[in-house]
């Protein structure tokens, strides 16, 4: 995936809520570390922070996203995940692919319709 260093949107996000939800997003690592929630699926991963996080232990982490520039924006982050362009609701994964599955910050701006097919896809693939 080509690699998008300069994407506004995803800079803005990173800069101005990083340091806000720096807290939960380690509460979150926490709970799957303790688990052992991997193979792990970020759902709507947008900037790649939550998956970032938790791939920092080697273990399997998959960040998915429908937005194309978000995501390269999301690699030239660095991070040691990879990333995946599909849409939530209609995964490209067969059932039971992940143990674990995070989707931080997303659900509130879905339609409702929308909000119970990604659910139903997430319940799915876990």
């Amino acid at each position: 995936m080509a690699r998008a260093r300069f994407y506004l949107p995803g800079m803005l996000y990173t800069k101005l809520l990083e340091v806000l939800l720096r807290g939960m997003r380690r509460a979150v690592c926490d709970i799957v570390l303790r688990n052992d929630l991997y193979p792990l699926l970020d759902l709507c991963c947008g900037p790649g922070t939550q998956a970032g996080l938790l791939g920092q232990q080697g273990k399997p982490v998959l960040g998915l996203d429908v937005n194309l520039k978000m995501l390269k924006y999301a690699s030239s982050r660095r991070f040691q995940v990879p990333f995946c362009c599909a849409d939530a609701a209609r995964t490209p994964f067969p059932a039971g692919t992940f143990r674990g599955l995070v989707v931080s910050f997303a659900l509130h701006e879905k339609e409702p319709a929308f909000r119970a097919n990604l659910l139903k896809e997430a319940m799915s693939i876990l």
